[in-house]
Formats: C-alpha cells, sequence, structure tokens
C-alpha cells in the first residue's frame, strides 16, 4: 500500500506525491542499522570487535575498547562535542569525525547509555565506511536498488526540486529552551553545537539538503523507508540471520543520559518501551524522526512501514503516527 496526499508547502502550489522527498531526521538512524547489518554480515568483523581494531585513530582513546555493538547501542559517550563548532563544519564530514575522535567522552564509554542524537550517524557512518571500504558518501549504495532515487544523505542536484518544504513550528521555542540551559551543558551542545546541528535554521537550505548527516538529515520518501525494511523481511539484503537477531536484541535500556527518560536500543534500531512501540508486537524495531516520521518492520506481521510528513508534530511520538500505526494493524 502506498498512500500520499497534502502540498509540498503551505502556499499549496505542488501536489506531494508518492516520490516527493523530505527531511525525516533520525529514521535515518534505523537506515544506517540496517546499513550496520549488512557491512557486518559481509565482512569477517564482528559487532564484538573493538573500535580500534578498525579505526587505528581510536587505539589511544578511552574509546578505542568500545565494541561495535556497544557504539551502535548510544554506549560510547559522545553525544556532543565540547569545541565550539561552525556551521559550515557540520558539512565536512573528515572534520566532524576528527573532532569526535579528540572529545573526551561524557562518560565512560560503555558505563551508561545516552542517545547520540546527532553524533550517531558520523560514529557509526564512519565504522561502516571503514569496514565496508567505502566512502561517507556511498553508505547507501548497498540500498540503491531497492530503494531507488527516492533516499539520500546528499540530496543530488536533479532532485532537489523534489524537497518538500519542511516546517518546524516549535523550533522558536526548542531555542529559547536551549538559551535557559548552561550553554556548555552536554545537552545544549548534544543539539546545538554547531547551531545547525538539529537543522535548526538550516533544514530547507540546500546546504543542509546536500550534506551527509546521516543522523539527521536522510532525504526520502515513505515507500523508501518502507522498502529498505522490506530487505530485511524478504533477506535481500544478505543481512545474516545471526547478525540480525543481534542487531534486534537488547544492547541499551533503561534512564538515558541524554534524554532523562526510558529508552530502548539494539545495534541502532529503536526496540519498543512502554511508552513508545511500533505496533502491539513486543518484536517489531524500527526508528522515529522528529516530528512524528517513522520506519519500522515487524517480523510477526511481516509488515514494513514508512511514513514521512513535513509538518511536524511534537516528539518523536505523536498523535498521528500512533493513529496511523493502530488503523494499519485494525486492518490485519
Amino acid at each position: 500500500m502506498d498512500l500520499s496526499g497534502g502540498w509540498m508547502e503551505s502556499e499549496c502550489i505542488r501536489p506531494w506525491t508518492s516520490s516527493t522527498l523530505v527531511n525525516s531526521f533520525s529514521v535515518g538512524k534505523g537506515i544506517l542499522s540496517i546499513l550496520l547489518a549488512h557491512a557486518l554480515s559481509n565482512s569477517h568483523v564482528t559487532p564484538n570487535d573493538t573500535l580500534a581494531s578498525h579505526w587505528p585513530d581510536l587505539a589511544r582513546s578511552t574509546m578505542g575498547n568500545l565494541t561495535i555493538k556497544e557504539l551502535s547501542g548510544h554506549r560510547a559517550g559522545l553525544p556532543a562535542l565540547s569545541q565550539r563548532l561552525s556551521e559550515r563544519d557540520l558539512y565536512n564530514w573528515l572534520h566532524m569525525v576528527g573532532t569526535l575522535v579528540q572529545q573526551k567522552p561524557w562518560w565512560e564509554p560503555g558505563t551508561a547509555h545516552g542517545y547520540h542524537v546527532n553524533t550517531f550517524g558520523f560514529l557509526v557512518g564512519e565504522i561502516i565506511a571503514r569496514i565496508g571500504r567505502t566512502t561517507h558518501r556511498e553508505l547507501l549504495h548497498p540500498l540503491r536498488n531497492f530503494v531507488g532515487d527516492e533516499m539520500f544523505w546528499g540530496v543530488p542536484f536533479h532532485r532537489l526540486d523534489d524537497v518538500a518544504t519542511l516546517y518546524w513550528h516549535e523550533e522558536d521555542q526548542q531555542r529559547e529552551t536551549l538559551k535557559t540551559l548552561p550553554t556548555a551543558s552536554m545537552h545544549v551542545l548534544a543539539y546545538n553545537n554547531p547551531s545547525n546541528f538539529s537543522g535548526m535554521g538550516a533544514v530547507n537550505t540546500t546546504a543542509w539538503r546536500q550534506c551527509v548527516h546521516p543522523s539527521t538529515n536522510l532525504h526520502t520518501t515513505a515507500r523508501a523507508v518502507a522498502s529498505a525494511y522490506e530487505t530485511v523481511c524478504n533477506s535481500t539484503l544478505g543481512i545474516h540471520s545471526t547478525i540480525l537477531q543481534e542487531a534486534t536484541a537488547t544492547v541499551s535500556r533503561g534512564t538515558d543520559v541524554v534524554l532523562g527518560a526510558e529508552t530502548h536500543f539494539g545495534m541502532g534500531f529503536q526496540l519498543p518501551t512502554a511508552t513508545r512501540r511500533f505496533g502491539p508486537n513486543d518484536e517489531a524495531f524500527g526508528h522515529y524522526g522528529a516530528g512524528g516520521s517513522m520506519g519500522f518492520y515487524d517480523p510477526v506481521s511481516q509488515l514494513c512501514v514508512g511514513y514521512v510528513m513535513n509538518q511536524m508534530g511534537r516528539g518523536w511520538q505523536n498523535s498521528r503516527n500512533q493513529t496511523l500505526i493502530d488503523a494499519i494493524f485494525s486492518c490485519l
């Protein structure tokens, strides 16, 4: 089933179609988690390998002994950067990765978990690139035959006109909230260093749309998100069953150091909690995005779902996506 409707901008000029692209924020973390499972399945690398064994720059870092599994479970202690960065820095992959390597962890790596809201993509993306001997701009290559011309980290020129304008109605309120917190606090820096880290003030710019920021700037259609999860459902991407089992088992659960609430992660995938679910089945996994976009796979129902929109709601989970999930499962 492929449903689409509405408009690409508030002026109601361009109708939304099934091939309209839009920024889906952290839905990209779920896609990156699929790609990590693929990279591990097509190499001699295991989830329990240390980062330093594949990323030599980390050999002298306290993060060097962290495992790939722990990194993908938000346990690295690097949700924020204390060195002040410019907006331009965000668009330089090597600079961002190099700065993360030099960053002192905010907690001892592996001892706790905290949502790496904007650094996850650089960290996990870099380890995928090193495992697969590729570059950050080619991270989506294994999925290209399945998602076609409908999913990008870095929208190509010929698709820029197909990107919907995103409306972040609470952006000003979030900026004001951040101003009330200490400027050097981990929470502020996680969301706001550089100032465009989360997309605030930048999400509708060409520079943002064309950069590679896997945590936060996946531009995609709902159909492509569902198709990416379908490769897991149908085993068409070549992910080994043992790797998938590890990737969807609990790596981190409990009070999140960054969010201050319960979160539940496998190897990058969000897993169900009492207050944040992907339908009725505990086996489902995927990832929500800011404003309410989502992608997930439920192996019990054999259901793959993608949902994207340009009118952002409150938080990850809201009445729109929950109503949609309820409606989908009521049809089964």
